[in-house]
């Protein structure tokens, strides 16, 4: 069973997702097609850990840190399914 967040005529609603719609919880079915799926949480900050295992230090050709390197994300870096990702008009390396 999944549960999610769910636009729906302009208020945000928690539903289980069926094969083509969406129950509402305490309520009735809501055909998928007519509802934005939205991120699963509204984070207020976003901690990360980078180069935390060797895999990934091996594919970048990078050594593992002796010390975790930790770093912030924006909350606005949570985006929804099928929603575009935005880069930067300055970025150069995402």
């Amino acid at each position: 069973m999944k549960y999610l967040r769910f636009l729906y005529k302009k208020k945000i609603h928690i539903g289980k997702l069926g094969e083509d719609d969406i129950i509402k919880v305490g309520d009735d079915s809501i055909e998928l097609e007519s509802v934005k799926i939205l991120p699963p949480a509204v984070p207020t900050k976003i901690v990360s850990v980078g180069l935390n295992y060797a895999d990934h230090a091996k594919e970048l050709g990078m050594a593992l840190p002796e010390e975790p390197i930790i770093f912030l994300k924006p909350p606005t870096a949570v985006i929804g399914p099928e929603d575009n990702i935005l880069y930067p008009a300055s970025s150069k390396r995402v």
